[in-house]
């Protein structure tokens, strides 16, 4: 472990700027400050984890496996730190290094290990499916169903995007084809007075879809939280398969999301499937962004934050 530094007054006031610029969404301001807090408190592993972090979410996945191998460097034994540098030597394609970092890991929490392995395997099957997916085969007669429609951020006026309109279209035919599903409309980021969950409910009603099969999630605010919450709720309903409705470019990290959270959170699924939206699929082209964001909303789904600095920069 690197050796502490001089206490220095400064640093919170740092990590307080640095909260300030990323809820802003200065980037640039907020990996000078956070470099800034690691030269002022080297053996702050969380800032670091920060910075790594960042690196992941602004779309520069060399960037932070090296500030992972960086960490392994000062932290050799630390659990969490081999947790990381496992699982983005996996996305990395580094096999032997990973691997390496994984029997490490096993070595000394063997149900971290296992924890992660199970989170890679989920990953692994969704990334081999289709990004652009029909709705699957009628779900099981047997078992309670869901069908979960994402949201989309509202307009200004707070009328509805017609990316958000089209998943309400393919959602209300799920419905129909799923007679017994109850669904769940979830979105959160109020515009203009009004809540994604509650004007997508009422879009459904509108359109002849019975109240009491609609449920509302209107505190998500982004797709891993949408996940999140949406499983709370699914988990209180005995739900065996669910369905998720979403957008071409984010339908395998919406499954493999609810795939993680219903097996961290203990439910019995048995399957879970995603459809595209006709619009989103019309217009998706698969850059790769797509492959790093599962990455990363799968740890955040299975309870690891990207942001766990103090002062003001905790998430979730």
């Amino acid at each position: 472990m690197t050796a502490p530094a001089a206490y220095s007054p400064d640093l919170a006031g740092i990590l307080a700027e640095a909260g300030r610029a990323y809820r802003r969404h200065e980037d640039d301001r907020f990996r000078l400050l956070l470099e800034q807090a690691i030269a002022m408190a080297p053996q702050r592993l969380d800032i670091r984890f920060a910075l790594a972090n960042d690196h992941i979410q602004t779309g520069r996945p060399d960037l932070a496996l090296e500030a992972f191998r960086e960490l392994s460097r000062i932290a050799p034994d630390d659990a969490e730190v081999l947790f990381h540098l496992a699982y983005w030597n996996h996305f990395a394609k580094c096999p032997a290094e990973g691997r390496e970092a994984e029997n490490r890991l096993a070595a000394r929490r063997p149900e971290k290990a296992a924890d992660l392995g199970a989170i890679l395997r989920i990953i692994d099957a969704w990334l081999s499916r289709p990004a652009i997916a029909p709705i699957p085969e009628p779900l099981a007669a047997d078992v309670p169903a869901a069908i979960v429609v994402f949201g989309y951020r509202l307009e200004p006026d707070g009328s509805m995007h017609p990316f958000l309109v089209s998943r309400l279209e393919k959602t209300l035919e799920a419905a129909r084809r799923f007679p017994r599903a109850v669904v769940v409309a979830t979105g959160g980021a109020p515009r203009a007075g009004r809540v994604e969950a509650v004007e997508m409910r009422r879009w459904l009603i509108g359109r002849g879809l019975p109240a009491d099969r609609l449920l509302e999630e209107g505190y998500a605010r982004d797709l891993a939280e949408n996940v999140i919450y949406s499983r709370q709720i699914l988990a209180g309903l005995g739900v065996g398969e669910v369905l998720c409705v979403v957008s071409a470019a984010a339908a395998r990290r919406a499954g493999a999301g609810m795939e993680i959270a219903g097996w961290n959170g203990g439910a019995s699924w048995r399957r879970v499937a995603a459809a595209a939206s006709d619009e989103s699929a019309a217009v998706f082209a698969d850059d790769g962004s797509d492959r790093r964001k599962l990455y990363r909303d799968a740890l955040r789904v299975y309870g690891i934050p990207l942001m766990r600095v103090y002062p003001e920069l905790a998430e979730l």
